[in-house]
């Protein structure tokens, strides 16, 4: 925790279920962070749905992560 408060930004590689559980939960306990998730597939949480992983997508949008 004492190192996401002095970063000034995240990078967050992987997009699978334990990247993004991470990236939403740093977005939402630290909103003015500035969080990067990097993903080398077509699109995150590539084992469920596309209408899932494409909401899972907007959310962390929404919570500003890139």
């Amino acid at each position: 925790n004492e190192k996401i408060k002095s970063a000034h930004s995240i990078l967050i590689v992987g997009g699978g279920p334990t990247g993004v559980e991470l990236a939403g939960e740093i977005a939402v306990d630290f909103p003015d962070k500035k969080i990067t998730l990097v993903h080398k597939g077509p699109r995150l949480l590539e084992f469920i749905g596309a209408k899932a992983a494409d909401k899972t997508l907007k959310w962390l949008k929404s919570k500003k992560v890139e």
